[in-house]
């Protein structure tokens, strides 16, 4: 369900409202219009205005992945003050399936390793319009399997696996873990699922607008993503269109409450639980979509986010 409204819900955080004010100046209908490679262009400028450095304790190395239909370059964070085989955390970065590389999320992934002490691999997966469906989901579930195959040579412990992701990169990440109990395997014990759009139409009630994501947006990005109509609904697409959710690995689900998203996460949850699977679900009040932006400088954005970092620490431990 959603979080009641209350008068403090109501209230940007004041330490992510220049963010917020930032966020609106760059993505509107102008944006949108753009070719995808300038709106690559600007979105890239704008990440790296509003990250941090990356911390010194860590080693990072850029590399391909083969798989069925594409070599898919990754990048890997690890602690190197962590020795043995650890466990490992699979990120798909956000911007709606059109936007983001692992460059872009550096700052949320790099972060995520020094938190958790386990290795994150982030995927670079191929973008739309280009790209449509199921390319993405393709190129993750690819990565999903080589690591699981390749991870005792990198130092990783697979059968302590969580998947992760924002935005789009949460709907990758709950339809792997669809995809996976579907196909049986690779194991995954853990899905954190950050701000997640799991389906591509809304709901009556959720204001049309949020910072950082209008509802506009959202039909500009599926019309980009999904190659056919029918896609709308497939659950790999829109997980929130599976038939059965039982079986699946215990969830994390952070939502913000100044989110067009938001309902998504709390149904997923919902669904989960009714099917059985533990489901943590978060509402952030005073915070908006996109938020990992600023981790680095709003304390309630760090909060939110070092929460799911504890939950995937938890879990994989």
């Amino acid at each position: 369900m959603l979080p009641a409204t209350s008068e403090h819900r109501l209230d940007l955080d004041p330490e992510i409202r220049a963010f917020a004010a930032s966020s609106d100046r760059r993505f509107n209908a102008e944006f949108d219009a753009l070719p995808p490679a300038e709106q690559r262009r600007l979105y890239n400028a704008w990440c790296l205005e509003w990250s941090s450095p990356r911390p010194n304790e860590l080693s990072v190395a850029d590399f391909l992945v083969p798989t069925d239909e594409a070599k898919v370059p990754v990048r890997l964070y690890r602690r190197r003050d962590c020795i043995g085989n650890l466990p490992v955390v699979l990120y798909m970065h956000g911007g709606g399936w059109v936007l983001g590389s692992p460059e872009t999320h550096d700052q949320v992934t790099s972060n995520m390793a020094l938190a958790t002490g386990a290795v994150v691999l982030s995927v670079d997966y191929r973008l739309a319009p280009e790209h449509k469906f199921p390319a993405a989901f393709n190129d993750c579930y690819g990565v999903l399997s080589w690591l699981v195959e390749a991870g005792p040579g990198l130092g990783i412990d697979p059968s302590r696996l969580a998947v992760a992701g924002d935005s789009a990169g949460a709907n990758l990440a709950a339809a792997l873990s669809l995809a996976a109990r579907d196909r049986q395997g690779p194991a995954i014990a853990f899905q954190a699922l950050i701000y997640p759009g799991l389906r591509f139409q809304r709901p009556a009630g959720i204001d049309a607008d949020s910072p950082g994501l209008a509802a506009e947006s959202i039909s500009v990005y599926a019309k980009a993503y999904l190659a056919k109509a029918a896609d709308a609904t497939h659950p790999y697409a829109a997980p929130l269109h599976a038939r059965d959710f039982s079986k699946l690995p215990p969830a994390y689900i952070a939502a913000a409450w100044f989110d067009v998203l938001r309902e998504d996460s709390s149904l997923y949850a919902e669904k989960l639980r009714e099917a059985g699977v533990e489901a943590t679900y978060q509402c952030a009040p005073g915070l908006v979509h996109t938020y990992l932006r600023t981790i680095h400088c709003c304390a309630a954005a760090q909060k939110e986010f070092l929460a799911v970092c504890h939950a995937i620490k938890k879990a994989l431990t």
